[in-house]
């Protein structure tokens, strides 16, 4: 047995070679013929829907476009299919060519070293919160931001006040948050995403939607939440964070505990769904109030109009900010709208017990806050509902490269 593992990883390892092999060639060949070449980086499967818009649409208008995408290898090849891109335009990130890119597209600031890119560009995976958005030693590896609203862009120029020099080598498009487009032109329907989870349209709906950071409300509370909420007459969704789900992205974070196991067990109460997909929009459409603790998903769900209730975290405002080096303020980072996910438009909750009352008043009175609502929505998105055009167009500036439009026109 021990020699047909054997067997087995040294085939493997001779595949992926081969693979690898076959890509370097693709690119050098695509490279001579004079394609365009862009690089997507995918550092999490739940970061997927932020970049699969922009791929796809890139692929589909054509031209002189080489498509590739670089994978941490917690992401999964048959989750990647729906993109449309053969075997060998799909590689490890740890061992993809850092040459032969013209544009390199990251949904994150965390990016890997890419000396060969001429253009890096972040895209952003969500809305401002917890004080790290714009760090210096991160945003050194970019060469051009698209900021997804005016909230950021506030942000981003008070970071630019602090580190002109930085700021220099910068440029920045007003684009929006293409991932978020179909969610706000509406085309989710409340009832028919309800039925497909075998919830009831009738009932009302909580999703509960966590950050994974040390100090968040699953370190202070865990499952006690659930039974908490189950203990009401509504329906309850749990969207766990990207980096909850995945074993090996669990583990650089301490988290140790398997929290989709742990919630999989509530999953008897026809009133109880763990949500699994990465797409979190469908699930945004169908809740009527969000519970959260400081997650940046809050600010997609405040675009809609809906009220948030947030889960006070003092441990991570008081010491994960300053234990993770993220260089900010813990005051600041818990009251700026800048940072703080919107606490500031919404309710508090400070102890477990009062927990179903406030979810209760935000429910009963969803426009108490409403003016809170409306200012901060204000502030959130450029392009709201149309920004993948937008952003694909920039795109292909930044390559060199006119529009389809104009392409067509000669």
């Amino acid at each position: 047995m021990a020699v047909g593992v054997c067997d087995f990883l040294v085939r493997n390892a001779f595949l992926t070679k081969v693979r690898r092999l076959i890509s370097s060639l693709l690119l050098r060949w695509e490279r001579a013929r004079g394609r365009k070449i862009f690089f997507f980086y995918l550092p999490l499967e739940g970061q997927l829907p932020c970049i699969a818009p922009l791929l796809e649409t890139l692929r589909k208008q054509g031209g002189p476009v080489s498509i590739f995408l670089a994978r941490a290898c917690c992401v999964r090849h048959r989750n990647l299919a729906a993109l449309g891109l053969t075997r060998f335009r799909i590689l490890d990130a740890e061992f993809a060519p850092r040459t032969y890119c013209d544009v390199l597209i990251s949904p994150t600031q965390w990016l890997p070293e890419w000396p060969g890119a001429t253009v890096r560009v972040c895209i952003f995976h969500g809305q401002p919160s917890k004080g790290n958005t714009f760090l210096p030693h991160l945003l050194k590896q970019f060469q051009a931001l698209f900021l997804l609203g005016p909230l950021q862009k506030d942000l981003y120029e008070k970071f630019a006040s602090e580190h002109p020099t930085l700021a220099q080598n910068l440029q920045t498009f007003d684009v929006g948050y293409p991932k978020s487009d179909a969610l706000l032109a509406g085309r989710y329907s409340r009832n028919a995403v309800l039925q497909e989870l075998g919830l009831e349209p009738e009932r009302a709906v909580v999703l509960y939607a966590p950050a994974f950071d040390h100090g968040a409300s699953l370190d202070r509370f865990g499952e006690d939440i659930v039974n908490e909420l189950l203990n009401s007459k509504w329906s309850v969704i749990v969207k766990l964070h990207p980096v909850l789900m995945d074993p090996l992205e669990r583990k650089p974070f301490g988290k140790g505990i398997d929290w989709a196991t742990v919630f999989a067990k509530f999953e008897n109460n026809r009133r109880f769904r763990l949500y699994r997909p990465h797409a979190i929009d469908p699930v945004l459409a169908a809740a009527d109030v969000m519970l959260t603790d400081f997650s940046g998903v809050a600010l997609e769900f405040v675009a809609l109009d809906k009220p948030v209730v947030y889960l006070d975290c003092p441990e991570f405002f008081n010491r994960t900010i300053a234990a993770e080096g993220y260089g900010a303020d813990p005051a600041w980072v818990r009251d700026d709208p800048r940072a703080n996910a919107g606490r500031n438009a919404g309710q508090i909750v400070r102890e477990l017990s009062d927990l179903l009352p406030a979810l209760e008043r935000a429910l009963g009175y969803p426009e108490e806050l409403a003016k809170k609502r409306s200012a901060l929505r204000s502030r959130l998105l450029f392009n709201a509902g149309c920004a993948l055009p937008v952003a694909v167009d920039r795109l292909r500036q930044l390559a060199g490269l006119r529009s389809p439009e104009h392409r067509e026109s000669r």
